[in-house]
């Protein structure tokens, strides 16, 4: 391995351990409790190479989709599925257990980040949520289980924004409820929505 290559490396870690520390101590304290220089100390950096990184907490917590996504990946390829339509279920309902199990209640703090920052990361349709739901919902017309009449891009992009919307009225409405059982609920619903 070259230099250049060691330090992008290097680099990858040190972000890899300021968000993992970042994460956990927010989800134990709130994410205003929670200083950058605690953050660096949990992850054994200095404050300079945070903002090597990061422009700040906000710019961090914005990134917390990437643990999302891994967490959701991770589930899937753990719980594979013949049907199609069970692994878009396994994606949401993966999707509302990391926001319970693993978020800490920064949910919506999270989104009230994107919507101040204007960040729109998360919003790529190159990330795995999308081209995942896409490539299932694509699988699923052909195994007969969902309609044709609609592309898979669009029941995609639909399907990622209506789950988001949940998680967010959850998130608004204080985590008064089980989101993994409005996520289940729903999907059950959309489904039969959308059978051929």
């Amino acid at each position: 391995m070259d230099y250049a290559e060691q330090r992008r490396q290097q680099g990858r870690e040190t972000e890899r351990r300021l968000m993992q520390a970042a994460w956990e101590l927010m989800s134990e304290q709130g994410f205003d409790a929670v200083s950058v220089r605690e953050i660096c100390r949990a992850a054994g950096v200095t404050t300079g190479a945070f903002y090597h990184h990061f422009s700040g907490k906000e710019a961090l917590l914005n990134r917390g989709y990437e643990r999302m996504d891994a967490y959701i990946r991770r589930r899937v390829e753990e719980h594979p599925a013949p049907r199609a339509v069970d692994n878009l279920q396994t994606i949401f309902l993966s999707y509302a257990a990391f926001l319970e199990e693993e978020s800490g209640g920064l949910t919506a703090r999270f989104y009230q980040n994107l919507l101040s920052t204007r960040s729109t990361e998360m919003f790529d349709r190159s990330r795995f949520i999308y081209n995942d739901v896409e490539k299932y919902i694509r699988l699923a017309i052909e195994q007969g289980d969902v309609t044709g009449e609609y592309s898979p891009a669009c029941l995609a992009s639909f399907c990622v924004r209506h789950f988001r919307g949940i998680a967010i009225d959850w998130a608004f409405q204080q985590y008064a409820y089980s989101l993994g059982t409005q996520m289940r609920e729903e999907f059950l619903f959309l489904q039969r929505l959308l059978r051929p």
